[in-house]
């Protein structure tokens, strides 16, 4: 097939979470024989994200190339998505969705569903704090009580924060556990340490 151009748009292009997502990219593209281009603002800024998914719709060829972009609220994503789709560029959503984003609202919006390729993030915590629970009384024994330190390092982010709130969903209705307060312990790494080390 002709060669195409493949652009990825994340909230945060300094987060060495999204290596993963890079190399697969990467494979992809090589596989293929397309070109591409992982891109996004320095640090958790979606407002500058908007900005760059803007300039990204404007260099992409309609009927070619194709847009991935993680999705952090309802409304501020729709206009570039609906201009990207009038372009006919197809566009798929990865990592982060907000839920809001549901079949009703996407027909209603775009027309058409906009696939999406990663967890749901309510299920999702919910499994760490069933598996959490359970390795805790593996290693403390069944009658042991247990304080709870849930942490985040965005608070308000729609993935990290709905999958927070699942995770002290399970965890949190055992009669055993007593839950504190949600820490925040920032995105940098050392910072973070050094909250957790506080806080315990």
């Amino acid at each position: 097939d002709e060669q195409r151009r493949m652009v990825y748009v994340t909230h945060n292009g300094t987060n060495q979470f999204f290596t993963p997502v890079i190399a697969g990219m990467n494979d992809a593209l090589n596989m293929l024989g397309w070109t591409g281009q992982f891109t996004g603002p320095t640090g958790n800024d979606q407002a500058k994200q908007v900005e760059i998914l803007n300039t990204q719709i404007d260099s992409l060829e309609g009927g070619k190339d194709v847009l991935a972009t993680t999705v952090l609220d309802e409304s501020s994503y729709a206009a570039p998505i609906k201009k990207a789709l009038d372009k006919n560029i197809p566009v798929a959503q990865y990592n982060t969705t907000v839920d809001a984003w549901d079949f009703d609202f996407m027909m209603s919006e775009f027309g058409q569903v906009l696939p999406y390729v990663g967890q749901r993030a309510y299920p999702a915590g919910n499994a760490v704090g069933i598996t959490a629970y359970q390795k805790a009384q593996e290693i403390l024994g069944e009658d042991e009580q247990l304080t709870v330190l849930p942490c985040i390092a965005v608070p308000g982010h729609p993935a990290l924060q709905v999958r927070t709130d699942g995770f002290e969903n399970s965890i949190g209705q055992q009669d055993n556990v007593e839950m504190l307060d949600e820490l925040n312990v920032s995105t940098d790494v050392s910072q973070a340490t050094t909250r957790v080390q506080d806080a315990y």
